[in-house]
């Protein structure tokens, strides 16, 4: 079986996300390390690319899925099943897709 990630989860997105400062967008994107070695000139590049989605209690992507989103857990947390086995739980910082 493939794994789902559900929960509740908040990623960078237009409605709220650009209701916060630019600053507060390239606070937080400095703060998830996958992002910590991208050259500093292209910081607003990636802040303007964000967009929030706001998910609860959904399945988000399964394994297998073609995708071409890739999301950033801003607030919140998601799990990772295989099956119906929790594998892991996400949480702000952290990344998938």
């Amino acid at each position: 079986e493939g794994s789902d990630l559900v929960g509740e989860c908040s990623f960078p997105q237009p409605t709220n996300f650009f209701q916060n400062t630019t600053q507060q967008r390239l606070d937080f994107l400095a703060q998830v390390k996958l992002f910590q070695r991208l050259p500093e000139d292209q910081h607003n590049l990636l802040a303007s690319a964000c967009e929030e989605v706001v998910y609860q209690d959904e399945v988000i992507i399964k394994q297998g899925d073609h995708g071409h989103e890739f999301f950033v857990i801003k607030d919140g947390k998601a799990e990772v099943l295989i099956g119906q086995t929790k594998q892991v739980t996400l949480k702000t910082g952290d990344y998938f897709g």
